[in-house]
């Protein structure tokens, strides 16, 4: 059966899928861990625009088929359906659930009935040679206010690292070791390879400097959600009308950082 992937269409309780997925952002995740890159940073720390490379376009060709051209996929927006990734998958009517590492806490998919196990994201290819895990794009910053008095520095960055220290000794390992791994993963899955998966994950941990500055230079990165979102299969034109803006952004960045210095 083929699914319209038009908003007003409705996922019929006996249909089986093979993922359904929330709109927009998910492609942008899926391309980067196919290997899509907006910024490149070379020996010396630099960064450079490098979002029309060739691999993108094909990379994105791919996506906007899978997304939008595939009998059993389903696109929807959120709140605006109740046949949600999570529940279509934890009904056992979807054969992939494209959700966060930390979806695995929700009690949705905690209280499933059938046998699941943690996975990479696919590879764009056989060239590809590691399996990518893309972070969010977005994350916390810590920072000492201009105000402090110098006195009190070291003993501000002393805590900071200290609980930098203690996050990577106590923390991390309680969430792939203990919670992933173990509490978290189906009792139907081997321990040991439920184990080996967490850690292809794991170890492909990475991001892009355009996916986390993104709205600063001028949604270079999201530019994939929403063109896929709104079944608009000109990637390349579009990189080609904005790539000096991409650049000019790029530029004003980095000298908001140095005024930082």
């Amino acid at each position: 059966m083929y699914l319209d992937l038009d908003e007003d269409e409705m996922v019929s309780g006996k249909d089986r899928l093979g993922f359904a997925v929330v709109r927009g952002q998910s492609a942008l995740f899926a391309g980067v861990c196919a290997g899509m890159k907006f910024t490149e940073r070379d020996s010396d720390g630099n960064y450079s625009i490098v979002v029309d490379r060739e691999e993108n376009f094909d990379i994105f060709s791919k996506l906007y088929t899978l997304y939008n051209d595939t009998e059993g996929v389903f696109t929807y927006n959120e709140g605006t359906t109740d046949y949600h990734a999570k529940k279509v998958f934890a009904d056992g009517r979807s054969l992939f659930c494209n959700e966060y590492v930390l979806s695995t806490w929700d009690e949705t998919l905690r209280n499933m009935t059938n046998e699941f196990a943690v996975i990479p994201r696919p590879k764009n290819n056989e060239d590809q040679k590691e399996y990518i895990t893309v972070l969010q794009d977005s994350f916390l910053l810590y920072t000492i206010p201009s105000c402090i008095s110098l006195d009190k520095v070291p003993v501000v960055t002393a805590m900071i690292e200290a609980q930098g220290i203690i996050n990577n000794r106590d923390v991390i390992p309680a969430i792939f070791d203990t919670a992933l791994k173990s509490k978290f993963r189906s009792d139907l899955v081997d321990y040991e390879q439920a184990s080996r998966l967490i850690e292809l994950v794991r170890s492909g941990i990475t991001t892009d400097f355009g996916v986390v500055y993104d709205n600063s230079l001028n949604n270079i990165a999201n530019l994939v959600g929403r063109l896929i979102m709104n079944r608009s299969n000109n990637y390349a034109s579009e990189i080609a009308g904005n790539i000096t803006l991409f650049q000019t952004s790029l530029e004003d960045l980095m000298m908001a950082f140095e005024q930082l210095r």
